[in-house]
Protein backbone atom coordinates (compact mmCIF):
# COMPACT_ATOMS: atom_id res chain seq x y z
CA UNK A 1 0.00 0.00 0.00
CA UNK A 2 1.13 3.54 -0.76
CA UNK A 3 -0.16 6.76 0.76
CA UNK A 4 0.09 10.00 -1.18
CA UNK A 5 2.07 12.50 0.89
CA UNK A 6 0.00 15.38 -0.53
CA UNK A 7 -3.62 14.26 -0.11
CA UNK A 8 -3.28 11.26 2.21
CA UNK A 9 -5.22 8.85 -0.03
CA UNK A 10 -4.08 5.23 0.03
CA UNK A 11 -3.46 3.14 -3.11
CA UNK A 12 -2.36 -0.41 -3.80
CA UNK A 13 0.40 0.59 -6.24
CA UNK A 14 3.30 2.77 -5.14
CA UNK A 15 3.36 6.08 -6.96
CA UNK A 16 -0.22 5.58 -8.23
CA UNK A 17 -1.20 8.39 -10.56
CA UNK A 18 -4.20 10.28 -9.20
CA UNK A 19 -5.72 13.71 -8.80
CA UNK A 20 -5.23 15.26 -5.37
CA UNK A 21 -8.18 17.34 -4.21
CA UNK A 22 -11.56 17.67 -5.85
CA UNK A 23 -12.00 15.76 -9.09
CA UNK A 24 -12.36 17.86 -12.24
CA UNK A 25 -16.00 18.59 -13.06
CA UNK A 26 -15.58 18.85 -16.85
CA UNK A 27 -13.27 17.53 -19.55
CA UNK A 28 -11.94 21.07 -19.98
CA UNK A 29 -11.09 21.20 -16.26
CA UNK A 30 -9.30 17.86 -16.53
CA UNK A 31 -7.26 18.94 -19.55
CA UNK A 32 -6.31 22.25 -17.90
CA UNK A 33 -5.10 20.37 -14.80
CA UNK A 34 -2.56 18.38 -16.85
CA UNK A 35 1.01 19.37 -17.65
CA UNK A 36 1.26 21.85 -20.50
CA UNK A 37 3.14 19.40 -22.74
CA UNK A 38 0.24 16.89 -22.48
CA UNK A 39 -2.65 19.29 -23.06
CA UNK A 40 -2.21 19.44 -26.84
CA UNK A 41 -2.28 15.66 -27.09
CA UNK A 42 -5.43 15.47 -24.98
CA UNK A 43 -7.11 18.15 -27.09
CA UNK A 44 -6.19 16.20 -30.23
CA UNK A 45 -7.72 13.01 -28.84
CA UNK A 46 -10.82 14.95 -27.80
CA UNK A 47 -11.27 16.42 -31.28
CA UNK A 48 -10.81 12.99 -32.87
CA UNK A 49 -13.50 11.56 -30.61
CA UNK A 50 -15.86 14.45 -31.37
CA UNK A 51 -15.45 13.93 -35.13
CA UNK A 52 -16.01 10.18 -34.78
CA UNK A 53 -19.12 10.60 -32.62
Amino acid sequence: MWTCPTCGRTFQREGQSHFCGDAPQTVDDYILAQDEDVRGQLQSVRETLRRAA
